[in-house]
């Protein structure tokens, strides 16, 4: 009873933040019936998944008992638990899970708050730079965006996402508020989480400080900072995620490890990357499963969202102009950045759609946002 009144205690405080918004002036009232039902959303999705991991399995499962095969056998106690990457998802959920004794439905829960807060940082940033756009339903067009269904689920219970998705909106959240406490606070996150992405956030911050206006004083020199810090890592990051040897032939044999891995008899919903061509592999990573792979509730509704995607991303393709590039705001400009990193990694080292629609559904809203954004531009000149 105590877990059930303490993901209750925390849903009440969100929602008067969410009220305060609107009491402070950030939010007109209409926004704020929008954030309200953005929680509900996510609540739900946080049942639908809790459903999902009861009838498939899955990593959330480990994570939240305790156990699979990456839990340390020995672990007698908490800080037992501790390190980075899966040892860390344990440690966190050590608490609720062991010594309280909650079970996993709390844990989706509490995990589906953490996402709602990352939807809040977007939510805000999206209707401060889309104010001049066109309003649906009391709120601009691309606020809307944050309906799509694929980045709910993924973020409404026990697992990585949750986290990383909360890392990446805070993240842009301090480029927005020249903050460099939240930039180290959500890259120390996401370094604890997927380290590998803790380097995608320093590189794309170098790359993005460096080559844009950042509007941090010494910005630029930051960003070389950054830049070289995160080159001298790739060492590091190479040994931490497999790769044998630290040249062209160690790089292609980990990702035919991966593909191989990923492409077994065992494996639903495969594809055959490794035989695909670098358009093919972008192409199936950002807009498959569509209705021909569809086989079940799950991949129709990723189809029908995959869909979406395209038609968007072509109508506002055409109405946009590159020269307004320079126009977008630079948390734009760092989102574009981390989809396209995270692209190369992902689509050359995943071959199931299942886990391709997982990995990419944090990024997938950049170039949307992004090319709507300079459509916005040319339409206020």
């Amino acid at each position: 009873m105590l877990q059930y009144f303490f993901v209750f205690l925390l849903l009440l405080l969100l929602v008067f933040s969410n009220w305060s918004l609107g009491k402070k002036g950030i939010l007109p009232r209409k926004a704020v019936g929008h954030l309200h039902l953005l929680l509900v959303v996510q609540l739900i999705f946080a049942f639908i998944y809790h459903q999902y991991i009861k009838a498939n399995g899955g990593d959330a499962v480990a994570y939240w008992n305790l156990n699979g095969p990456l839990a340390n056998p020995d672990a007698q106690g908490w800080w037992d638990y501790f390190g980075i990457g899966y040892p860390f998802m344990y440690w966190l959920n050590y608490i609720p899970s062991s010594y309280l004794s909650w079970g996993i439905l709390t844990g989706n829960l509490l995990y589906s708050l953490v996402g709602f807060l990352g939807f809040r940082y977007l939510f805000i940033l999206l209707y401060k730079h889309f104010k001049t756009a066109k309003f649906i339903f009391g709120v601009p067009w691309a606020v809307l965006l944050l309906y799509l269904p694929n980045l709910h689920f993924w973020t409404a219970g026990v697992g990585k996402e949750a986290l990383c998705f909360f890392s990446l909106a805070l993240c842009l959240w301090g480029l927005d508020r020249k903050n460099l406490t939240y930039l180290v606070l959500s890259t120390a996150l996401v370094f604890m989480v997927r380290p590998y992405l803790a380097w995608v956030f320093i590189f794309c911050l170098g790359m993005a400080a460096v080559f844009f206006d950042s509007g941090f004083k010494k910005g630029k020199l930051i960003g070389g900072g950054l830049l070289l810090l995160s080159l001298g890592a790739i060492p590091v990051l190479f040994v931490h995620v497999g790769v044998d040897s630290f040249d062209i032939e160690g790089v292609y044999s980990f990702i035919g490890r991966q593909f191989n891995m990923l492409s077994s008899e065992s494996v639903g919903s495969r594809v055959p990357m490794v035989n695909y061509s670098l358009v093919e592999r972008l192409g199936t990573y950002w807009f498959r499963p569509l209705f021909f792979d569809a086989y079940n509730w799950s991949t129709r509704i990723a189809s029908i969202e995959n869909a979406v995607f395209i038609l968007m991303l072509v109508a506002v393709s055409f109405r946009a102009k590159l020269a307004n590039w320079t126009e977008v705001p630079f948390w734009m400009k760092f989102g574009i950045l981390v989809f396209l990193v995270t692209t190369m990694l992902y689509a050359n080292t995943l071959s199931n759609l299942g886990i391709m629609m997982r990995m990419k559904s944090l990024y997938m809203l950049f170039p949307l946002i992004l090319i709507g954004s300079m459509h916005e531009r040319e339409q206020s000149v």
